[in-house]
C-alpha cells in the first residue's frame, strides 16, 4: 500500500528575521512579494505472505 501527497502552499505575509543588522537582537519583518513553499511526500508498506510486514521509519 503507498500513500503520495503533493501540496503547494503561496503566502503573500511572510515574516523573516533579520539575524545580520545587531547579532543580539532579532528584528522581524515582513518579507516583500511573496514566498511558496511545494513538496511532495511518498510512503509505501510492503506486506509479504509470510506476515513480516515493512513499514518506513519516519523521522
Amino acid at each position: 500500500m503507498g500513500l503520495t501527497l503533493v501540496f503547494y502552499t503561496y503566502f503573500n505575509n511572510r515574516i523573516v528575521g533579520d539575524y545580520d543588522t545587531d547579532p543580539n537582537k532579532i528584528i522581524y519583518d515582513n518579507l516583500n512579494g511573496h514566498a511558496e513553499s511545494k513538496g511532495v511526500s511518498l510512503n509505501i508498506d510492503v506486506a509479504f505472505n509470510n506476515g513480516l510486514k515493512l513499514i518506513p521509519a519516519e523521522h
